[in-house]
């Protein structure tokens, strides 16, 4: 019998099946948050650990003194302790190995200066002072001795100091600064004045610590925002000022200047000075950190409640294009038991790393990277279907 040669056609096609929707635990990652660049440089100025547990309060009732800072390690010839590797022994508590305790000092201010009429005796009606020095942990009980190493100081620390147990104060969230109104009129929320700042500070700026005489009776709490407020009227009435108040305004050379009364300064419009944030709260204060200001800040400034933060909503995500392949076979036309090579180009729009899959209705196909060859043995001779699906990491193909 003679044998007959048939003609095996050899078509290559290519595959382009759109897909949209992705399996987001096989997906890219989400971009990381962006911010916008006029507020890229505060995010230096959100709270850390220093700020939150060195910043000091102001108690509406006096801290217990049943547990205090004894003495260390070199008494008698050791009377001031910091951060460094030295025993310190407290009394008047219930030790526990491995417990933490803060140490903290009741404080006044000497120099007693009036900034603004009724200062003093607002203080007084907040409360007692406190500074906050150092974080100390036990690491031995002897009788009634607490034996007390310390983890870290915010200043030296004198026998006599109290000691508090530890209470951890969660960092409260920091947001990029929005622009605000300097002639904002009121908003109608809460309102109150910065009664003093740490280390008895006039005059305050980023990074300074103010307490106002607000607290969470009133439903302030850490995280909170406020601006701090100034109204010319009460800037007049300041000490810190009064020199200007006293100085003349006038050039020599003016000839009868019109004058605006001093009964008029209540027109002039507030000023909005700058931002603060509260860290902590005690019952009728709190203690915040300026993030802004565009002026010094005085003790005596006002503060109000800023509305509460929304962020933005996220960015939409990156629109995803699949690849495309094309692919030709060589030779197209080959004889039952013959092979052809099967070549296919892949593309990303995205640039994204490309795999390939090949898959045929009859005969046989041996892959590699983006090429395949064909093996017609034991084909039937006819037009043969290969399909080629191109795949990026994000699984689109």
């Amino acid at each position: 019998m003679k044998k007959s040669a048939f003609t095996l056609i050899l078509l290559a096609a290519l595959a382009t099946l759109n897909l949209v929707a992705q399996d987001q635990t096989g997906g890219a990652k989400p971009p990381a948050p962006q911010i916008a660049l006029t507020n890229a440089v505060e995010v230096k100025n959100a709270p850390t650990e220093s700020d939150m547990y060195c910043s000091g309060f102001v108690s509406a009732q006096p801290l217990s003194r049943n547990t205090f800072h004894v003495t260390g390690w070199d008494s008698p010839y050791q009377t001031l302790y910091s951060d460094q590797i030295d025993y310190l022994y407290l009394t008047g508590g219930s030790f526990q190995v491995g417990a933490k305790f803060v140490i903290v000092r009741a404080i006044r201010d000497e120099n007693r200066y009036e900034i603004y009429p009724g200062h003093s005796g607002n203080l007084k009606k907040a409360g007692w002072e406190y500074e906050e020095v150092a974080r100390v942990r036990i690491v031995d009980v002897k009788g009634t001795i607490g034996i007390a190493l310390p983890e870290f100081s915010c200043d030296v620390y004198f026998p006599g100091d109290l000691a508090l147990p530890w209470q951890d104060r969660p960092v409260p969230r920091f947001r990029p600064r929005v622009k605000w109104d300097p002639f904002a009129s009121p908003n109608g929320k809460l309102t109150g004045r910065i009664l003093s700042t740490k280390d008895y500070d006039i005059l305050a700026g980023t990074k300074s610590k103010i307490y106002l005489n607000v607290g969470s009776s009133q439903g302030v709490k850490a995280g909170d925002y406020f601006h701090i407020t100034r109204t010319y009227e009460a800037i007049n009435k300041m000490e810190v000022e009064d020199l200007s108040n006293k100085a003349s305004i006038v050039d020599t050379t003016q000839i009868n200047p019109a004058k605006f009364g001093k009964e008029r300064v209540k027109e002039l419009p507030r000023r909005i000075l700058g931002e603060a944030m509260v860290l902590f709260t005690t019952t009728t204060t709190s203690t915040a950190m300026i993030t802004s200001a565009m002026d010094p800040i005085y003790v005596g400034d006002g503060v109000e409640l800023m509305d509460e933060y929304v962020p933005p909503p996220p960015p939409p995500p990156p629109v995803m294009s699949p690849p495309s392949v094309t692919c030709s076979a060589s030779p197209a036309t080959i004889r039952v038991g013959e092979t052809s090579s099967i070549r296919c180009i892949g593309t990303s729009p995205d640039d994204r790393p490309l795999t390939f899959a090949f898959a045929t209705d009859v005969g046989t196909l041996t892959p590699r990277d983006n090429t395949a060859l064909f093996d017609s043995k034991n084909a039937r001779p006819g037009l043969v279907n290969t399909t080629t699906t191109v795949s990026d990491d994000r699984n689109l193909t």
